[in-house]
């Protein structure tokens, strides 16, 4: 009955750590998607629609509906607050293709600030164990490769779609990323292939001031992206 018992509770206790790994993985990957809602948006508008981008947009918001799903049990405010973000990007993707609402930006901004914090009061909750699993610094580099993403195409949709200007984090985003994926687990040869990638953006990024190139660092990103979560 006691070695029973004990089979169970570790049974029980492993069950438990994969149910969190899971977990941190979700939000973070929700994270990512909630950015990558952002960016998709903003390059609909500033390529002024086209069937390509209306499908990006799409495949964002299904992988993301699917992610916040996940999530829905543990952290319901999180879940929720992305159903609200995707309500108001499919009410608003048509004028932004068209470009026709001057203030689609302000309640762009406002939207995805409420997902946002949702996602860090919910980060806020994890327990130190679950920050340390073994591929946390993988998907914190996404969620970091995404937000400086959204930051670009946003301020570019701003300042070039003859909008409000905005302020950027680029510089101190871009040293967090390079730092995340020093700290992945994955193979050397991994990581310096992410990294050659991100050397083709990164300067572009940071010159986001003055310099536009929102297709190359789209594209750029999708490789990027494909190589963090192979």
């Amino acid at each position: 009955m006691s070695k029973w018992l004990t089979a169970l509770l570790i049974s029980l206790c492993c069950f438990s750590n994969v149910q969190a790994s899971e977990d941190v993985k979700n939000l973070l990957q929700l994270e990512a998607h909630a950015y990558q809602l952002t960016s998709d948006i903003s390059i609909l508008a500033l390529q002024q629609g086209g069937d390509r981008y209306h499908q990006r947009l799409n495949q964002t918001i299904a992988s993301g509906d699917a992610t916040a799903d996940k999530l829905s049990q543990r952290w319901p405010q999180v879940s929720s607050q992305w159903q609200q973000s995707v309500r108001f990007t499919n009410d608003q993707r048509q004028s932004a293709a068209d470009n026709s609402d001057v203030n689609l930006t302000n309640g762009l901004e406002a939207v995805q600030q409420l997902l946002y914090q949702a996602i860090h009061t919910a980060k806020s909750e994890l327990s130190v164990e679950e920050i340390s699993s073994e591929n946390y610094a993988t998907y914190e580099a996404l969620v970091l490769l995404e937000k400086m993403v959204a930051e670009y195409m946003f301020f570019n949709l701003n300042v070039f779609g003859g909008m409000a200007a905005v302020n950027t984090q680029m510089a101190e985003n871009a040293a967090s990323f390079r730092d995340a994926v020093s700290r992945m687990t994955a193979a050397e040869g991994i990581k310096q292939q992410v990294l050659r990638k991100w050397n083709f953006i990164e300067k572009t990024l940071l010159n986001y001031n003055n310099q536009s190139a929102t297709f190359i660092v789209m594209k750029t990103t999708d490789k990027i992206r494909e190589m963090l979560i192979s």
